[in-house]
């Protein structure tokens, strides 16, 4: 079976990752079939480049993405394609938000009624008096 996933790159403590399609029965960093994608998780701003063509094409003949790439493809959707550009701590901030309720609004005080009529009350300049 076929898989789109990740393989470690990069030096010890500071990951960057491929987003490469391999035999599913491989190790991790192995020998893959393409290479489709690129993820860096530490600068502030990440940086995620697709091949979205190339992984349609993989999806389409049957490759299985994990459940990190699915979440990678659905926000590199979301964001706008080849030019993602998108803080973490906004990322995060937005994550928070989606999981939280919306607060719900207080009732409102009731107010008070007039107890005196219209026609009690007598005639002022700002009312024309009746003839």
């Amino acid at each position: 079976m076929v898989a789109i996933r990740l393989s470690r790159t990069g030096a010890k403590k500071k990951p960057t990752y491929r987003v490469v399609v391999t035999d599913k029965r491989r190790p991790r960093d192995s020998k893959t079939l393409e290479i489709v994608g690129f993820y860096d998780p530490r600068p502030s701003p990440i940086e995620l480049n697709l091949k979205r063509d190339r992984i349609d094409y993989w999806v389409g003949v049957g490759a299985q993405p994990s459940d990190t790439v699915k979440r990678l493809i659905k926000f590199f959707d979301n964001e706008g394609g080849p030019t993602l550009s998108q803080p973490k701590k906004k990322a995060l901030q937005e994550a928070a938000e989606a999981a939280t309720p919306a607060p719900r609004p207080e009732p409102k005080a009731a107010e008070p009624v007039a107890t005196e009529s219209a026609e009690a009350a007598p005639a002022t300049e700002e009312q024309p008096a009746e003839a």
